[in-house]
């Protein structure tokens, strides 16, 4: 007697049961979403300027052949009134938002201004204009992105008397996954920074503080994890006065224009 011959099925789906298509559905869900949370995002260029007193004129930088649907964030450092131009027209502060401050609130002369290029492409350029009621200039580091951009939370802080170690901009938090944080802080009198956990230093500048030797103006940034609590963060070298502005951005093109 010839023994049957046992034969695979042609669908593999029927050598499997209920339980474990339920399974694999559900990972598949699960990497579809984890995929679309996933964003990448790349600096495509940056510029510097510094202008060490009110007399040596405005802190101004370009940027050439910036492409549209980018974004733009700039660190901006000056005293007094803060007032700042660009081409395009798309950053945080203009010449008709200005912020008259003393110049021991060091808090208000570290700006963070960030927009969407839009339609607009080719070269684009920042002005910082500098107060000439003070003694000190103005600093800006510019920088292109290649991603677009919305604003959703932001908060600073700042500290006249820090030490060493970890300083902080106190806590945002994200209405959603995977954001864009944007961290600039400001150290004084000779004192460094490096990034906060997690972060990669975009760009930095070394600026000469009036008395307080050579300071750092430096961005930071990074893709945050799930939505929750979330904050900027530096490690000073020694102790002294610093200055964080930190922001949270989704990734779409909205309203960007935020100062702080």
């Amino acid at each position: 007697m010839t023994p049957a011959i046992s034969q695979t099925p042609n669908n593999p789906r029927t050598q499997i049961g209920p339980a474990a298509r339920r399974i694999f559905a559900f990972l598949a869900l699960l990497l579809s979403v984890c995929a679309s949370e996933s964003k990448a995002i790349s600096r495509v260029q940056f510029c510097t300027d510094t202008k060490t007193t009110h007399t040596t004129g405005n802190a101004t930088c370009t940027l050439t052949g910036v492409g549209t649907g980018h974004s733009l964030v700039a660190a901006i450092f000056t005293c007094g009134p803060i007032s700042a131009n660009d081409t395009f027209g798309v950053l945080g502060v203009t010449n008709s938002v200005t912020n008259s401050v003393s110049c021991n609130l060091r808090q208000n002369m570290t700006t963070l201004a960030v927009g969407n290029t839009g339609s607009n492409s080719g070269s684009e350029t920042i002005t910082v204009i500098v107060d000439g009621s003070v003694t000190i200039g103005a600093s800006v580091i510019f920088e292109e992105w290649d991603a677009a951009i919305t604003v959703d939370q932001h908060t600073a802080a700042s500290n006249t008397s820090g030490g060493a170690g970890t300083i902080s901009s106190g806590n945002a938090t994200t209405s959603s996954g995977g954001e864009f944080l944007v961290a600039i802080g400001k150290t004084f009198g000779n004192q460094t920074l490096t990034a906060g956990t997690g972060y990669t230093f975009a760009d930095s500048l070394a600026v000469p503080d009036y008395g307080q030797g050579t300071g750092l103006l430096a961005i930071e940034t990074k893709v945050g994890g799930a939505a929750g609590t979330e904050a900027g963060t530096f490690s000073q070298t020694g102790a002294g006065t610093w200055a964080i502005c930190f922001a949270t951005f989704t990734f779409s093109a909205g309203s960007t224009k935020v100062r702080c």
